[in-house]
């Protein structure tokens, strides 16, 4: 059963998860079943990392006693590659000393390097419309990696084996912003306990940004992947606001500022400062700086390509009746651009007339359908080149 939003948040819903505990306070959230995580990524697929898939760095980084240890004690500085060579290529045997000397394991940015986890990541994008990473963290017994700190980002935390003791303290730091991160090595004193849970295989922990943290593992290896959840805040919306009035001369004009009195401003730049921001709450609009971000969003989400390969000689196969959908995972945006709706997905652009903007959304939204169902006016053979296009593109699927 494939992995959903809905499977990971079944235990308190996905209604009561968002009103009390997204932003606000962590929850544990126990697995239906110790399965209920199975295909994600779990030991035989690490073992497979480490000692199958030429694993080299900086993907992935070893952790000990809250420190990076150099890439010297378990890897091979330089290795002849083809004609060329590789760095810091995993050797198996000293990693493995390493983690039965109590060293972990960190493999970066999963979403980008295991199908699984990357599928995991894209539900949860699809579903808020925010960034998602994700890494995995591999611990021996009874180890543990990090000091208590905090992140800028929110976790759900996905145990995959064994068991890790989390425990969790209120943030001296609500919902810290990029820039705002806990000091190097993280903190001594992280204050009054909120919060003390033991995650096993199939268990979910959901950690808000800026809140505490640290994890033990316990008798077993542990292995889990946190998805980190990059919410878009007021700050990132006002900023970029503020840098949509470049294109107006006034606010690219400079000021004097009054080195050993900052404070003491000339009367004449008060009164252009008044000027200017009487200007930007004139002209900012709350919807064209949301949907600038937006747009964004969808231009730099990594492309949902998994399938692709094997269609790569079946797009002129498709016919009127032919079944397709769009292909899971695709982020998509759809826009209006005067006589033309464009529709932007994975780094593309398709252009079509604005009176297919409906059979756009059709072909978007539908659960299955055939070229023949488009609710278009258009000959039927343009409906299946059309269908063919996006098939080709990589935002349809055979259904």
């Amino acid at each position: 059963m494939p992995l959903t939003l809905e499977t990971l948040l079944a235990p308190v819903g996905r209604d009561i998860f968002e009103q009390r505990h997204w932003e606000h306070e962590p929850v544990v959230l126990r697995g239906t079943s110790p399965d209920c995580l199975a295909g994600l990524f779990d030991l035989d697929d690490a073992d497979r990392i480490i000692h199958s898939s030429g694993l080299r760095g900086p993907t992935y980084r070893v952790v000990k006693d809250q420190q990076d240890l150099p890439a010297e004690a378990f890897s091979m500085p330089k290795l002849g590659w083809g004609s060329d060579s590789v760095t810091n290529f995993a050797e198996g045997n000293r990693l493995m000393a390493q983690l039965r000397d109590g060293a972990s394991i960190l493999f970066g940015s999963m979403h980008r390097l295991w199908g699984p986890v990357a599928e995991a990541c894209r539900l949860v994008e699809e579903t808020w419309g925010w960034p998602v990473a994700a890494n995995g963290y591999l611990t021996p017994p009874r180890s543990v990696g990090f000091n208590a700190h905090w992140d800028y980002q929110s976790l759900l935390v996905l145990q995959t084996a064994g068991e890790k003791t989390w425990r969790l303290y209120r943030p001296t730091m609500p919902l810290p912003l990029k820039h705002q991160v806990c000091p190097p090595g993280g903190l001594d004193d992280p204050g009054e306990l909120f919060m003390e849970v033991s995650l096993k295989r199939g268990d979910v922990l959901y950690v808000p940004r800026g809140w505490i943290h640290q994890a033990f593992s316990q008798e077993q290896t542990s292995l889990h992947v946190a998805l980190s959840i990059m919410p878009t805040t007021w700050m990132d919306v006002f900023q970029n606001l503020l840098n949509s009035m470049a294109d107006d001369v006034r606010f690219r004009a400079p000021v004097s500022i009054p080195i050993t009195h900052a404070g003491d401003l000339r009367q004449v730049d008060e009164d252009r400062f008044d000027t200017l921001l009487a200007a930007f709450t004139e002209r900012a609009d709350a919807d064209d700086g949301c949907e600038a971000i937006a747009r964004r969003f969808v231009a730099t989400r990594l492309p949902a390509m998994r399938g692709t390969l094997n269609e790569l000689d079946s797009h002129d196969s498709v016919r009127a009746d032919s079944l397709l959908r769009r292909r899971t995972g695709v982020i998509y945006r759809i826009e209006n651009h005067g006589e033309q709706c464009h529709l932007l997905f994975q780094g593309q652009t398709m252009k079509l007339p604005w009176e297919l903007v409906n059979a756009v959304r059709f072909v978007s939204e539908a659960a299955a359908f055939s070229p023949e169902q488009l609710p278009a006016e258009m000959p039927l053979e343009e409906k299946v080149a059309m269908c063919r296009s996006l098939l080709a593109l990589g935002f349809l699927t055979w259904a």
